[in-house]
């Protein structure tokens, strides 16, 4: 029996490169992987690397063609908040655009289609928000995702959506996130403040690489909050990363709520209820310094083996 074969879009994410390694690792799928920047995902050994622009719809059309993945896994987008309101229409075609396009072709060759969403699609005001909760985002980038939320759900049955609130964690090219943030700034004894007034649940990207493998097997469609096991401020994050990484948390001052919160168009109180992704997928999100340990464990044996291959121990 051949091997359902998987077409991966957005290689050089931090994301990808999460659902890849599992894949890698405890999967037989036959994986196909693209990337508009092919340095970016060096991390993928013996792989052959498809070199995609995303925005070019007769290019993507013409690789589905050639290839006719059973599976699209779509972790193209554009997620930083205050880009997304100075960048519009790059944020319009790169979250909800390319969605569109990948539906139709899913659609013509009845291929499952993966792709992620964010607890942005909410206003923020009484987070956090179950599986159906009703959205009003107050951010472009929350309009965006909701409008690839939407076209899925009124045009492709065999379509998944994973709804994702701020996701980290290791990766073999290590795109930043908002711990790596962190973290550069306590190296650097900067000081930082950080938010009291604005909570999610961060949610470990390992633990989204297993959902999406589980969604895979067990071939179901629909929509999944996939948010971390503890609902916290971004302040009390950033003491977190301090305490596990053994930085001097003085560092981290705490600031208090401003007033014009809806004019940044930020979410206070964000964050997802993972209720359903407990019981169907059977996965329990991994608390927030218990996988912040795990990240730093993960880096510190590929920084081991990296230096060995290479003689430098």
């Amino acid at each position: 029996m051949d091997r359902e074969k998987i077409l991966l879009l957005g290689a050089s994410s931090k994301l990808a490169q999460a659902i890849v390694r599992l894949l890698k690792a405890e999967t037989d799928y036959k994986l196909f992987i693209s990337s508009g920047n092919e340095y970016f995902v060096s991390y993928v050994k013996n792989e052959k690397i498809y070199s995609l622009d995303p925005f070019n719809i007769k290019e993507v059309k013409s690789l589905c063609l050639e290839i006719k993945p059973n599976v699209i896994i779509n972790s193209l987008g554009y997620s930083d908040i205050e880009l997304c309101e100075k960048d519009k229409k790059i944020a319009w075609d790169l979250n909800a655009g390319i969605v569109s396009n990948l539906v139709s072709i899913c659609k013509v060759l009845e291929t499952h289609l993966i792709t992620f969403s964010t607890d942005n699609i909410y206003d923020g005001e009484k987070g956090p928000y179950t599986d159906d909760s009703k959205p009003n985002p107050i951010n472009n980038f929350g309009k965006t995702k909701l409008a690839a939320e939407n076209v899925c759900i009124s045009t492709l049955e065999r379509s998944t959506i994973l709804r994702l609130t701020p996701f980290f964690g290791w990766a073999g090219f290590d795109k930043h996130d908002f711990v790596t943030q962190c973290l550069i700034k306590l190296m650097n004894k900067e000081q930082l403040t950080e938010p009291n007034w604005r909570y999610s649940n961060p949610v470990f990207i390992d633990d989204v690489a297993a959902a999406v493998v589980k969604i895979l097997q067990k071939k179901l469609y629909g929509a999944f909050n996939n948010g971390g096991g503890e609902y916290i401020s971004k302040y009390q994050a950033a003491r977190t990363i301090a305490k596990v990484y053994g930085f001097d948390e003085s560092l981290i001052q705490s600031e208090e709520s401003p007033s014009n919160i809806k004019k940044d168009k930020i979410p206070r109180k964000a964050g997802l209820i993972t209720l359903k992704t407990e019981t169907e997928l059977g996965i329990k999100p991994t608390l927030f310094e218990n996988a912040i340990i795990t990240a730093r464990y993960q880096k510190n044996i590929s920084s081991k083996y990296m230096s060995s291959k290479h003689g430098l121990l």
